[in-house]
């Protein structure tokens, strides 16, 4: 298996646990009734491994934990090795997924060292057994998290290039004692490790509650405020969600580092999808231009990926009041029905500044460079002298490039601008000279078209 196909598995497996686990967990923990369901599971899955020999001679001693709530098997390394290897080996996830957590509730806190390091010695072997210590490090945070994020530490289980086991650890812990969670993580030296555990906890209460997660971050967390990191938690806890309870608030802390542009693009996009008249009534009111443009450009694009040309129309009325509209005017045209380069190049003609139209102009060059370079010459050679022309150039050479280098450059060479001008041939021509140096000399040197000037001011 490809390494980074192994880690989009082993994702998609630790989500699903994790959610098969609280939600499990809550209902089979739950009172007596709840206790007798986990424990006939518990006989049932270990009467299935007794008959694949996996753990003979312990069926009886399972047998009896039906009378005796209570009363637990003994975890040896032995056995943790024999019940694990079993439950790694099941052929079906659904199975999986049940008889490890069935198998994790018997465990008590202190059998998770032991644990720890059975399942961190057979991980290897195939990814529902590296699954099995995710599912752990969750168990053990629910149980005790700070001997679960001791052990963690001391033993480098933290960050890497992908780190599973801090979000479990910190997700779980946030949601069950915050303030314990935030104080073991302000005490961690390594800022980066803090950094990301405040920003995971303040994301575990932002999933139950938008304003109990800002007034706890103000409370216990003010670092989040200052460094940006809150809105970033609070879009990603409970963004898709609660998406107008969560705009509103990033939008309660704007002005504020917090208060990231970014989040409030996708959590708006996410409470268009729900309910857009009244997010796009909500962002035009808004005062603060960057609050309200990162609100639009949100809107915009949820509505320009579901009905592109309504709206785009309605783009052209929006009232601009001071605000930036760049990213809309690059959306409105990379969303617009392919083949339909007229009603593209229409829209963009029409936007209301100079500044929107060469973004257009410039995206929409780009995109013909990419799908149709016929259509895309014949309508730059219809386009007047100008920013909007030059943008429309530059982007659809630099796509062009590779295919046609010698078309591509003396499109180039009739750009207005000659900064842009010379900034574009050159780095066409650089391009073309890393690919094919031999060709790329060869034409500049007998391009009559070119003045001896031209050819050393593109080569320089």
């Amino acid at each position: 298996m490809l390494p980074k196909t192994k880690i989009l598995l082993t994702l998609a497996l630790v989500l699903g646990a994790w959610i098969l686990g609280f939600v499990m967990g809550g209902a089979l923990r739950s009172g007596p009734a709840g206790a007798a369901g986990t424990l006939a599971e518990a006989e049932r899955a270990a009467a299935l491994a007794a008959e694949r020999g996996e753990i003979a001679g312990h069926s009886e001693q399972a047998k009896s934990q039906t009378s005796s709530p209570e009363r637990k098997l003994p975890w040896d390394r032995e056995r943790l090795q024999r019940v694990t290897a079993s439950i790694a080996h099941e052929g079906s996830i659904a199975n999986f997924f049940r008889h490890s957590m069935q198998m994790m509730d018997q465990w008590e806190a202190e059998d998770f060292p032991l644990v720890m390091q059975v399942m961190e010695e057979s991980a290897k072997e195939n990814d529902l057994s590296e699954m099995l210590v995710f599912s752990a490090v969750a168990r053990w945070a629910e149980l005790d998290p700070k001997a679960a994020a001791d052990y963690l530490v001391k033993n480098g289980k933290l960050g890497g290039w992908i780190d599973i086991n801090g979000p479990m650890l910190w997700s779980v812990w946030g949601a069950n004692d915050p303030t314990a969670a935030v104080a073991y993580a302000k005490g961690m030296e390594s800022s980066t490790f803090r950094e990301k555990a405040l920003k995971e906890i303040v994301e575990s209460l932002a999933r139950v509650d938008a304003d109990n997660a800002l007034t706890f971050a103000k409370i216990h967390a003010p670092d989040l405020l200052a460094k940006g990191e809150f809105s970033q938690g609070l879009a990603k806890g409970a963004g898709r969600a609660d998406p107008e309870r969560v705009a509103r608030r990033l939008a309660s802390i704007e002005g504020t580092a917090s208060s990231s542009d970014s989040e409030m693009q996708m959590t708006a996009g996410f409470w268009a999808a729900k309910d857009r008249a009244t997010a796009l009534s909500w962002a035009q009111s808004l005062s603060n231009p960057s609050t309200r443009a990162a609100a639009l450009a949100g809107i915009y694009d949820q509505w320009l990926t579901s009905d592109p040309k309504s709206a785009a129309t309605a783009a052209l009325t929006e009232s601009r009041n001071g605000v930036d509209f760049e990213t809309i005017a690059n959306l409105g045209v990379n969303k617009w029905p392919d083949g339909d380069w007229t009603g593209a190049a229409n829209w963009a003609g029409q936007l209301p500044t100079e500044k929107e139209r060469t973004i257009a102009h410039g995206a929409l060059g780009e995109r013909l460079g990419n799908n149709d370079t016929k259509a895309g010459a014949q309508w730059l050679s219809t386009l007047a002298p100008g920013p909007e022309r030059d943008a429309a150039i530059a982007r659809y050479t630099y796509q062009t490039e590779s295919a046609d280098a010698p078309t591509a450059i003396e499109w180039s060479l009739t750009i207005s601008d000659a900064p842009k001008r010379k900034e574009s041939a050159q780095q066409l021509v650089k391009s073309w000279f890393v690919r094919a140096p031999a060709e790329a000399f060869e034409w500049l040197q007998n391009n009559r078209a070119l003045t001896p000037e031209q050819k050393l001011e593109i080569l320089r």
